[in-house]
This record gives structure tokens, C-alpha cells and sequence, in this order.
């Protein structure tokens, strides 16, 4: 006991000759006080390093991982928070340059406007020159206005809704008492719709109608020197003419889809093989070939505005189609010849909204016709009608409509065509006009009017050289078949961003899981 107490004296006297790294160390504690002193310094202290040393080794190896792991992680924010910001000023440069564009196309606009007004001034010198002045004064002030009120209604053709559309050109509303109104279409409302740069009357717009009673209305219904009531495709849909939603989105189908679909699908509905289809078979047909069209992917349904398709055939051209009990088949073939009426109807009232003087346009506006639908800057389609009113400025003839209508059986084959000019210039032959002319001859049975296919070589022979510009000519000629109703209905920007998203979707979850299955898109 009393050996004890001296050896804890010793270690405690003892005490301030150990190293202080070894007597604050846990190891110290947990030992004897009287054992303390018994072990020499030299092997106590290494004895307590080693213990230490191997509780670091073991701590920075545990601690290694979550150093790694956390590394990764903030490269990976990192890499995401670079990849956000990149995003965000690609999409800002995008919308910089594409609003500069527009401002450019406005400006371009603005100036060949005050050079064909300037020309105007030129021509008009004369006896009447300040009257001439003051009313293209006026004309300008008005075509201001009437520019901008263009292009909203352009951008509203183009990027809307068919809903939207149909609101915007309908012109009446029939009152029905005690039922709900309907709101309709009259043929000249319906080539509106179609037709860029046809301004909307005063006093219509978005929801904007006029009242219509059948019996006490003023309007007769539509009226047409070129179509009686038997030919007229309109005047089969009801007793006015008229167009109802339901109507406009059938007719936008048939407009917008070229004769051999229709025969594809009339032939895999034809279930006996012999070339008809009944009622129902039809309505099957229209549906599917509606949902191919850009029409039938941007429509939806809005019951608040009664813009509500109704997928049944429209009652008057049921009983045009499959006669006046139903039990008549449709052919493939009398559909196509629909088809054409179609056409036909609206080209003509196309034609009549130019004004023709003893049943023609000038050769101006048969260009402006032809180029409605093509994808030019202003700038070039202005500078192409400026072309062709200078080289038919001393020698006008015109373009009557069966010439205009001629033009448009060509087009219907454009694809034929195509592929014939194609095999010219493979052979490096010229496209002059009377190879032109032989080629409608051949692929269409239509001989085109020699001045008709002059006007269209002044449009699209560039330099000069007498020789067709093919690839142009049917790019354009394509759309116009068609009526642009196939080109995107969408300015490019929300598929920007939703491939932006997907991308950063893909590439974030790729970071954060570093062997990654595939996302779900």
C-alpha cells in the first residue's frame, strides 16, 4: 500500500517529464495511474503514437469516400449551373436575332414601299400631278395601318388555332330563339381565312359577328356567276352557303391533302374491293386523314366558345355523297372530282377578290397569286412583282380565270412534274418555256397559255438567261397546291425550349447518377 502511494508520488513528480502529447492523449486516461510510470517514456510515447497513427490512417481512409462523393457532386452542380446559363444565352441570342429579323423584314418592307411610291410619283407627272400626289399621300397614310393590321392577321393565319381562326374571319351568327347561337363562315369569309394579306372587313374580328335571321336577314345566302347551285360545293353544304365549324375543319382537310392519299386510303377502307365505301367506312377516313394533317394536330375541342368538332358528315353532303337515303356508296374517284370543285371555287373567288376588269388581272397580280403561299422574305417578293409589272408594263394582256384555273390542274400534278424536269437537268438540258409547256402537256393533258408560262419565267428566271430556276419553282409551286396549310403552325421557339429541357433533363440525371439508366422522355 504503502509502495503504491510512493510509485503514484513518483508519477506525479514525475509527471511534468512526460510529454504532453502523450498525457493529453485518450490512451493516457484509460491506463492506471501507477502503470504510467512504470513504462519507460521512450516506449510509452511510441506505443500511444502508433495507436494514434493508426486511428488517422483509419479515419482518412473512412473520411476519402465522402470527400470524393461531395467532389462530385459539386462538380456536377457545377456543371449544371454552366449548363443552365448556357442555355438561358443561347435562348436569349435566339430571340435577339429573330427580333432583329423582324425588324429588318419591317424596315426592308417600309423601304421598297416609299421606292414604289416614288416610282408612282414618276409615272404620274402630268396634268394631275398634285391630285395624284395627294392621293397617294392619303393611300400611304391608309396602308400603314392596314400593313400592321396584315401581319397580325398573317401571324394569326399561320400560328393559331383552327378554333381561334374560325372565330377571328366568321362574319354571322344565326339566332335560334330559345337555343343556343351558331356562329358561321360565308364562303368569302372561309378564302379569307386562307389567303395571307386579305384584310378583315371594318367591324369584324375575334368574336366579332353579325346577327343573322334567315327569315328576316338581308343576306340571300352566297351568290356565284361561275357556280350555279348544282356545281357550287358550298350550296350543297346548306340551303346559304354557309360554313360551320365542323364544315371549315372538313374542307381545311380536303384543301390540305393531295388526290393519291385520298385514293390510298379510300383503298384500305374498301374492305370487297370494289372501290366504295359506305358512310360509316368514310367517316373513319376523314378522321384518320384529319389527324395527319398540322389542321387536325393543333385542334382542340373548346365548348365555351362552341367550337366543338363534330365528326359526322355534314347532312347536305351526305346526301350529295351517298344520296338522299344513305344507301349509296362513295367512290374514290368522285371524291377526287369533289376535291377539285373544291378547288376550283376557291381559286375563283380568290380571283374575284383581286377586282379583274372584262375578266382578267394583271400580270401582277397572278404573281402576287402565285407567291401568297411561298416562304419569301417580303424584301424578294416584292422585288420579283416589281420584276414582272416592268416587263409587262408596255404590252399588258392579262391572265383570265381559266387560264389561272389551267395553271392550277398543273400544279396538281406537281410531283410528276418534279421528277420530269428533274431528268432535264440531269441531262443538262435547258428548262426553256416550250420544254415547260410540253411537260404540262404531257404530265397534266393541259396546254398553259404562252403567256401565262412567260409571266412565271419572269418570277423565277433570276439571271436572265431564259432557263427556270426548278428547284424554286417547285418549292414554291408545292405550297401553293396546298395553300400553306401544311407548313408549321408554331414560330420554332417552344420547340427550342422543350428540346433545352430534355436535354438538361438528360444530362442532370446522367450527373447525378453516375451509372444512369436511361430517363423516360
Amino acid at each position: 500500500m504503502f509502495s503504491r502511494c510512493l510509485q503514484c508520488q513518483r508519477s506525479f513528480t514525475n509527471r511534468q517529464n512526460i510529454p504532453r502529447i502523450i498525457y493529453n492523449s485518450g490512451v493516457l486516461k484509460k491506463l492506471p495511474r501507477h502503470l504510467v510510470t512504470t513504462l519507460p517514456e521512450n516506449r510509452f510515447s511510441t506505443v500511444v503514437t502508433e495507436e494514434n497513427a493508426d486511428k488517422k490512417t483509419n479515419n482518412t481512409e473512412s473520411e476519402e469516400p465522402g470527400k470524393e462523393e461531395a467532389q462530385k457532386r459539386r462538380a456536377r452542380l457545377v456543371s449544371v449551373m454552366i449548363g443552365s446559363a448556357v442555355g438561358f444565352f443561347g435562348s436569349s441570342y435566339v430571340l435577339y436575332n429573330q427580333l432583329t429579323k423582324n425588324k429588318a423584314k419591317a424596315e426592308g418592307a417600309t423601304h421598297i414601299e416609299k421606292e414604289n411610291i416614288e416610282e408612282t410619283k414618276t409615272e404620274d407627272d402630268g396634268e394631275h400631278g398634285e391630285d395624284v400626289l395627294d392621293e397617294r399621300k392619303k393611300k400611304k397614310k391608309k396602308g400603314f395601318r392596314a400593313r400592321r393590321v396584315i401581319e397580325y392577321e398573317n401571324r394569326i393565319r399561320q400560328y393559331s388555332t383552327p378554333d381561334k381562326v374560325f372565330r377571328y374571319f366568321a362574319s354571322l351568327k344565326i339566332v335560334h330563339p330559345g337555343e343556343e347561337n351558331e356562329v358561321f363562315m360565308t364562303p368569302e369569309d372561309f378564302v379569307r381565312s386562307l389567303t395571307p394579306g386579305k384584310i378583315q372587313p371594318e367591324g369584324h374580328g375575334l368574336d366579332e359577328f353579325e346577327k343573322f335571321d334567315p327569315e328576316k336577314h338581308k343576306y340571300k345566302g352566297y351568290q356565284s356567276n361561275e357556280f350555279d347551285n348544282e356545281n357550287s360545293v358550298f350550296m350543297k353544304m346548306g340551303d346559304y352557303g354557309l360554313v360551320s365549324f365542323s364544315d371549315y375543319i372538313f374542307l381545311l382537310t380536303v384543301l390540305s391533302l393531295p388526290p393519291r392519299m385520298y385514293e390510298v386510303a379510300f383503298q384500305m377502307f374498301d374492305l370487297n374491293g370494289d372501290g366504295e365505301v359506305s358512310p360509316e367506312e368514310f367517316e373513319k377516313v376523314q378522321n384518320i386523314l384529319f389527324s395527319t394533317t398540322a389542321t387536325g394536330s393543333r385542334h382542340r375541342d373548346h365548348s365555351t366558345t362552341g367550337s366543338v368538332l363534330n365528326y359526322t358528315i355534314n347532312t347536305g353532303l351526305k346526301v350529295y355523297f351517298f344520296g338522299e337515303n344513305g344507301e349509296e356508296k362513295l367512290t374514290g374517284q368522285k371524291f377526287i372530282e369533289f376535291q377539285k370543285k373544291l378547288q376550283s371555287e376557291v381559286m375563283y373567288l380568290e380571283f374575284l377578290s383581286y377586282d379583274p376588269e372584262n375578266g382578267r388581272i394583271t400580270e401582277r397580280q397572278f404573281a402576287d397569286m402565285l407567291l401568297t403561299y411561298s416562304n419569301f422574305h417580303e424584301k424578294k417578293k416584292q422585288q420579283i412583282l416589281k420584276r414582272v409589272k416592268k416587263a409587262f408594263k408596255d404590252n399588258p394582256e392579262g391572265v383570265t380565270f381559266q387560264n389561272y384555273l389551267n395553271f392550277f390542274h398543273f400544279l396538281r400534278n406537281i410531283s410528276e412534274a418534279e421528277v420530269a424536269l428533274s431528268f432535264h437537268n440531269a441531262a443538262n438540258k435547258a428548262i426553256d418555256p416550250e420544254t415547260f409547256k410540253r411537260v404540262a402537256r404531257t404530265i397534266a393533258g393541259v396546254t398553259l397559255d404562252d403567256h401565262v408560262i412567260d409571266i412565271v419565267y419572269h418570277m423565277f428566271d433570276e439571271n436572265g438567261d431564259g432557263e427556270l430556276s426548278n428547284k424554286e419553282f417547285i418549292a414554291v409551286m408545292k405550297n401553293q397546291l396546298v395553300r400553306g396549310l401544311e407548313n408549321p403552325k408554331d414560330t420554332g421557339f417552344t420547340k427550342l425550349i422543350s428540346a433545352m429541357w430534355k436535354c438538361a433533363k438528360h444530362v442532370t440525371y446522367n450527373m447525378l447518377h453516375p451509372n444512369p439508366k436511361e430517363p423516360s422522355m
